[in-house]
C-alpha cells in the first residue's frame, strides 16, 4: 500500500479512536509534507504579533464572531486565544496535525471535514471568503512557544477534543518512513461536555519563549533607558526618554514581581492615554487619538516606535492586519458634507481622475454602489482593548498647503487579462481602493499603501508605494492608501503572508494601476491648489482694487466736488493691446482722461522689481488702478486743468515712479 494511503488510514483510525474512547489518550506525531514547511516550527514569522495575526485569521475562517486574547501583559508568561467559531471535529484536528502545509481550506477535503462550503471551497461554511490558504496558521505559534494546548468543540457535540503539542526544533532528519519530517509530539483525547450547544476553539500557549518575552516587555528599550539614566548621573547631560505610552516594566527578583515606577507619573507603573478603561473599544479609540494629538504637541511626524513600547506597537499593527471595523467610519461610509474632495480613479493607462457628483448627506458607498469592507460581524479583544482599524478620515489637523481639506480618490477595477490561461495570468484580478490625501498623516507608518486580501493583510504600509519612482516626495508623505482584493493575488503571497512575489502578473498589474492612480491624484491635487490660489488671488485683487477706488472717491468728495457726481473716468491706452481690443486709435476710447503709456511702459517699471510670474499679472492690474486713482485725485483738486496732455501723462507717470520706488 502506498505511503499516502497508510497515512490516511492512520488519520481515520486516530479520529475513530478519539470518538470511541473518551478520556483515553491517543499519541501520534506531527508531520509535514515538505521540508520547507517543516521550517514553520522553527518560526518563519518576523514578530510575535504575526503569530497572533495568524490565529485570529484561523478564527475568522472558522466563522467566529468573537476572538478573545489574553497575553498576561506585562509578564507574558503564557497566552490564551479563544474563539466562538465552529470548532474542529476529531477528523479536522487529525488532518491539521498530520498535514502542516497541506491546507484543507481550498479543496474537497475541507468540505469533507466541515471547514469549507461543499460547493465552494474558497468560502467558509457561513460564506466568508477564506483568509488561510496553505495550512500553517496554527503552527505560527512556534514563534511564541514550543508547548501549547488546543481545546476545541463543535456545536451539538457532547464532547470536546483536547490536544497537547510539544514542538521540536527543525532538523534535516526524516521520520522512519524516510518521507516526512517530524516536528513534534501530540497527545490527544476527548472529554465529556455538558454544554452541548457551545462551540469554538481555545489555544493555550505555555512557557512563552524568552526571546518573545524580551520583545513584548520592551526589554531592550528599557535597558537602554536605564543605561542613559546611569550615564547622566555619572557624566551629566540629558537622559534618553522612555516611550511616552507604555504598559510598564517588570523586574524579576527571587521569583517575585516588582513594578518599576513610571518616571513621569509617580502614582502609576504604566503610562497610557486613558484613565478609566471603560469599554474596550473606547480604550483603543483613545490610543488612536493620542497619536494624532502628537501633531498638536509639536511633533509633526509622530512615529509609533518612538511614542509606544513594543506591546502597544503590536496591538496597533494587529488592528491594521485583521478584518475588523474601522475605529470610526471607513471612507465610503462617511456622510458627505463638503468636508473632502471626492474623485473617481480612471482605469485607463493615461486617464484622469474625475470629480464624483455627490449630494450632502450621501455617502460614497451610496453613489458608487459598493463597499470596501467585507464583514462587520467580527470582533477581536486583546487584554483591555477591542481591536479597531486605526485609520481616521475626519476632523484631522492640516498644514499650510493651499488645499485645506482632504482629497479622496476611489478606484474599482476588474481585470481578466484578456482571458489568458490561468497558469499564465494567475486568473482574474478584482479589487477596490482608495487614496486619501491630507496635508498631515499620522503616524508616519501610515504613509504608504496597504494591500488587503479579503480584508486582511500580512503586510503593513509600503511607504515606497510599490516603488513609485516619480519624485513626489512631499505628496507621498501626505497619502494613505488601501487596496482591497476581492479576487486574485493569493498566489503572489509568500509563505509568511508578509511579502509578495513582485514578478507575479497580479502584482505587476496592481503596481501599474497604483502608479497611474498616484499620477492622477497628483494632477488633480495640483489643479485644485492652482484653482484655490487663483481664486485667492482674484479675491485679493478685487479687495485691493476696491480699496484704491475708495481712496480716489474720498479724495473727490474731500475736494468739494458734488458727491452725487461720479469722479472722472480714466483709461490707460496701450497700443500693444490694439488687436485684442479692436482699437484703431486713442479717440475710440470713451473716457474723461486717456493716459498714453505705450508698449507697457508701466510693466517695465514693475519688472525691475523681479516680481514672480504668479504675482506679475496681479501687479499689472493694481498698477493700472493706482495710476487711475492718482489721475482722479489730481483731477479732483484741479491739478490737471490746463496741463498739456503729454506733460500730464509724464507728470502722472513720474508720480507713480516716486511712490512705487523701493528704499
Amino acid at each position: 500500500m502506498e505511503q499516502k494511503s497508510l497515512d490516511r488510514l492512520k488519520e481515520e483510525e486516530l479520529a475513530k479512536n478519539l470518538r470511541n474512547n473518551l478520556e483515553k489518550v491517543q499519541t501520534t506525531r506531527l508531520k509535514t509534507d515538505e521540508r520547507v514547511l517543516a521550517r514553520v516550527t522553527d518560526g518563519i514569522y518576523r514578530q510575535p504579533g504575526s503569530a497572533l495575526r495568524e490565529l485570529i485569521s484561523n478564527a475568522y475562517d472558522a466563522d467566529a464572531t468573537r476572538v478573545t486574547i489574553r497575553t498576561d501583559a506585562p509578564r507574558f508568561k503564557s497566552m490564551t486565544i479563544e474563539d466562538n467559531g465552529h470548532g474542529m471535529s476529531p477528523e479536522a484536528l487529525s488532518y491539521v496535525i498530520h498535514h502542516i502545509g497541506g491546507s484543507s481550506k481550498r479543496n474537497e477535503k475541507g468540505a469533507t471535514i466541515g471547514v469549507t462550503q461543499s460547493d465552494d471551497f474558497n468560502h467558509s461554511p457561513k460564506g466568508r471568503h477564506l483568509i488561510g490558504k496553505i495550512g500553517i496558521g496554527l503552527f505560527s505559534v512556534a514563534q511564541l512557544t514550543q508547548s501549547f494546548q488546543i481545546i476545541t468543540k463543535e456545536k451539538g457535540a457532547n464532547f470536546r477534543t483536547i490536544a497537547t503539542v510539544a514542538l521540536k526544533q527543525f532538523s534535516e532528519k526524516k521520520d522512519s518512513t524516510g518521507n516526512n519530517f517530524e516536528t513534534g509530539i501530540v497527545n490527544l483525547w476527548t472529554e465529556k461536555a455538558q454544554d452541548v450547544h457551545t462551540h469554538g476553539t481555545t489555544i493555550i500557549l505555555n512557557k512563552i519563549r524568552a526571546q518573545t518575552r524580551e520583545t513584548l516587555t520592551s526589554k531592550g528599550i528599557w535597558e537602554s533607558f536605564i543605561a542613559s539614566l546611569n550615564d547622566v548621573r555619572e557624566n551629566g547631560g540629558i537622559a534618553q526618554s522612555p516611550p511616552k505610552y507604555h504598559i510598564g516594566r517588570i523586574l524579576e527578583e527571587n521569583e517575585e514581581f516588582f513594578f518599576e515606577v513610571n518616571q513621569v507619573n509617580k502614582e502609576s507603573y504604566n503610562s497610557v492615554p486613558w484613565t478609566d478603561v471603560g469599554k474596550p473599544g473606547e480604550a483603543f479609540k483613545k490610543l488612536v487619538r493620542c497619536v494624532w494629538e502628537e501633531i498638536k504637541a509639536n511633533n509633526p511626524k509622530p512615529k509609533l516606535e518612538e511614542i509606544f513600547d513594543n506591546y502597544l506597537c503590536m496591538i496597533w499593527n494587529l488592528a491594521l492586519s485583521v478584518p475588523v471595523k474601522y475605529v470610526e467610519k471607513d471612507i465610503l461610509s462617511i456622510p458627505y458634507n463638503e468636508q473632502f474632495y471626492p474623485y473617481l480613479i480612471s482605469n485607463q493607462p493615461k486617464g484622469q481622475a474625475t470629480p464624483i457628483t455627490i449630494q450632502k448627506g450621501q455617502t460614497l458607498s451610496d453613489v458608487l454602489k459598493f463597499k470596501i469592507t467585507q464583514d462587520d460581524d467580527f470582533e477581536v479583544f486583546i487584554d483591555e482593548f477591542q481591536l479597531l482599524r486605526p485609520l481616521l478620515f475626519e476632523n484631522l489637523p492640516t498644514g499650510t498647503h493651499a488645499v485645506n481639506k482632504p482629497m479622496v480618490f476611489i478606484g474599482n477595477c476588474h481585470e481578466n487579462f484578456g482571458n489568458r490561461a490561468h497558469d499564465i495570468s494567475g486568473g482574474p484580478l478584482k479589487f477596490k481602493a482608495y487614496i486619501f490625501w491630507n496635508s498631515k498623516i499620522a503616524p508616519v507608518e501610515h504613509q504608504g499603501v496597504m494591500i488587503r486580501i479579503h480584508d486582511a493583510s500580512g503586510t503593513l504600509f509600503d511607504q515606497s508605494f510599490m516603488k513609485y519612482q516619480v519624485q513626489e516626495i512631499t505628496r507621498k508623505t501626505q497619502l494613505t492608501c488601501e487596496i482591497f482584493i476581492d479576487e486574485g493575488l493569493d498566489s503572489a503571497l509568500n509563505i509568511d503572508r508578509e511579502s509578495y512575489n513582485f514578478s507575479h502578473p497580479h502584482v505587476v498589474f496592481l503596481t501599474r494601476w497604483l502608479h497611474s492612480a498616484l499620477r492622477q491624484f497628483a494632477n488633480a491635487n495640483k489643479a485644485i491648489a492652482k484653482s484655490i490660489r487663483d481664486e485667492s488671488k482674484n479675491t485679493k485683487t478685487k479687495f485691493a482694487k476696491n480699496n484704491i477706488q475708495n481712496i480716489a472717491q474720498k479724495a473727490w468728495e474731500k475736494a468739494g466736488n458734488d458727491v452725487y457726481q461720479n469722479p472722472p473716468s480714466v483709461s490707460i491706452y496701450d497700443d500693444s493691446l490694439n488687436d485684442e481690443l479692436d482699437l484703431t486709435s486713442k479717440s475710440s476710447i470713451r473716457a474723461d482722461y486717456v493716459l498714453d503709456f505705450t508698449k507697457n511702459k508701466l510693466d517695465t517699471v514693475d519688472s525691475e522689481k523681479n516680481y514672480s510670474t504668479q504675482n506679475r499679472d496681479l501687479k499689472k492690474i493694481l498698477t493700472d488702478e493706482k495710476i487711475k486713482a492718482i489721475t482722479i485725485v489730481l483731477a479732483s483738486y484741479g491739478a490737471l486743468d490746463g496741463v498739456e496732455k503729454n506733460k500730464r501723462n509724464e507728470m502722472i507717470y513720474s508720480i507713480y515712479e516716486i511712490i512705487s520706488a523701493e528704499d
